[in-house]
């Protein structure tokens, strides 16, 4: 395995503007076809300090403090062990070893290195296997002397990452087939097995508000109203029930209602990924075309489709609002009846079959 630069792990580089000099000038450009290359800048304390280590926005401004991946020359314990492939695993072993340690003791002598500028040095993590290196938050002192060091390749700052599904569609190449074909999962029902469904949000359909939901769960074990999402469903435990033994809430006498409202937010979640139209960023739901869906639309939207956003819905709530239930098979048996067209099942619990209470988990089998 090739080694890998610390900027395809952990940032998109940019180039700045060019870099003034000591002096206040910028580097002359370059004669002939060769490619500029940052100029010099002075560093605090008068050091003398190349940008070109730099990824990101570094190369232009270092003041106040940054998280920072500092990416060390040579290779990693992987790219260790697999150089000595043809000596065995024993040796194999060994290198990999030997690699680990010497990234660890490389990566105390840049945390030490960093503190002699700024005392408040704070390491984040090591990383040995891969691209050898520590990350680190530092001011812009301490990274001017990192970059000063032989043994140190780039310094690269490590960009934030918030909780999202707007990419689902996009990693899994399903924006694809629904620009080219069309294929939505119209006419395609689909029965989640799960804590319920909150069909008040806005991904099927619902209002989206706070004040819906608790309107509708106050009202949670009486009637409802079926959406052109959310086609039907059934409570077959109701919100005070929970088959764990052991927890303080325990609670295994299903009281069985035909509102699956969902109290616990799982089967949602789960019903979204599979079938949610998407919200707008201005939290109304998408009711545009999926077939002229663009990447950037998507990017934009505050909650992205499911799969097939055009399937319909059957909320099959098994699960109170808290812990275990026991109640899955009642609601396969009640989809799978001779009367019944067939619908596509997807359960979210443990597929482990004993006789103890199914826990909540994120496996899902499906089935038709």
């Amino acid at each position: 395995m090739a080694a890998v630069g610390a900027a395809t792990l952990f940032a998109s580089l940019t180039v700045g503007a060019p870099t003034a000099t000591a002096a206040g000038s910028v580097p002359a450009a370059p004669s002939g076809d060769a490619p500029a290359k940052p100029g010099p800048v002075a560093a605090t304390g008068g050091k003398i300090v190349s940008t070109d280590k730099f990824g990101g926005a570094l190369q232009s401004s270092r003041n106040g403090r940054h998280a920072v991946f500092v990416q060390f020359s040579g290779t990693g314990a992987a790219d260790a062990s697999a150089a000595v492939a043809n000596q065995g695993k024993t040796q194999q072993k060994q290198a990999a070893r030997a690699r680990k340690a010497a990234v660890n003791v490389q990566a105390a002598s840049v945390v030490s290195a960093a503190k002699t500028e700024d005392t408040h040095v704070r390491t984040l993590f090591t990383t040995t296997n891969s691209v050898p290196g520590v990350a680190l938050q530092a001011d812009a002192a301490a990274l001017d002397t990192l970059a000063a060091r032989p043994d140190v390749v780039t310094i690269t700052p490590l960009v934030p990452k918030t909780v999202s599904n707007k990419s689902a569609a996009q990693l899994t190449k399903v924006l694809n087939t629904w620009q080219n074909t069309g294929n939505t999962g119209k006419g395609i029902r689909v029965g989640i097995i799960d804590t319920g469904l909150d069909y008040t949000h806005a991904d099927f359909g619902g209002l989206g508000t706070i004040a819906a939901w608790n309107a509708a769960h106050g009202a949670s074990a009486g009637p409802w109203s079926p959406n052109a999402k959310v086609v039907g469903g059934y409570d077959f435990v109701g919100d005070d029930y929970n088959a764990d033994p052991a927890a303080d809430d325990y609670q295994p006498v299903p009281h069985p209602d035909g509102n699956p409202l969902d109290c616990n937010e799982h089967g949602t979640h789960v019903a979204g990924t599979v079938a949610g139209y998407g919200v707008n960023s201005d939290g109304s739901t998408y009711t545009g075309s999926y077939k002229s869906l663009t990447s950037t639309a998507l990017d934009a939207m505050k909650v992205g489709p499911g799969m097939a956003p055009l399937a319909s819905l059957y909320a099959l709530k098994v699960f109170g609002c808290t812990g275990s239930t026991n109640e899955v098979i009642p609601a396969l048996i009640g989809r799978l009846t001779p009367t019944v067209t067939a619908t596509s099942l997807i359960t979210s619990t443990s597929s482990t079959c004993r006789s103890v209470p199914m826990t909540h988990r994120q496996t899902t089998r499906r089935m038709r």
